[in-house]
């Protein structure tokens, strides 16, 4: 619920995740609905309630957090190094993924990615 996920913290990145009835659950009993490859998250992981990038790293007030815009987690800035235009962006940019997504994406050939970063 909710409340539940207001009240604690989490641990953020790619997590395995478990395909159930149109929904998506991951390994932090959080349930995600599923959208387009590619496409820009619909839900967003509070960064306030972030204590721990997916490489471990504690993400607090003395290090920046930073959104992965396709799966929504929260990352350091050594693992949200890549960038890609995704389709559901209205600016057609390219915005920071993490590097699951950007190996994810990239793998799929299905969008244009920017190498420069």
């Amino acid at each position: 619920s909710s409340s539940e996920r207001s009240s604690s913290s989490v641990v953020v990145g790619n997590s395995s995740k478990t395909k159930a009835s149109g929904t998506t659950i991951d390994s932090r009993g959080l349930r995600q609905q599923q959208q387009p490859v590619g496409a820009v998250a619909l839900e967003w992981i509070s960064l306030r309630k972030a204590v721990q990038c997916s490489c471990t790293l504690p993400v607090d007030s003395a290090l920046r957090k930073f959104h992965c815009w396709s799966c929504g987690g929260v990352f350091c800035g050594r693992c949200l190094d890549r960038q890609l235009a995704l389709p559901g962006h209205l600016s057609g940019r390219s915005v920071t993924v993490c590097r699951g997504c950007f190996k994810a994406l990239t793998k799929t050939n299905s969008i244009e990615y920017d190498n420069n970063t």
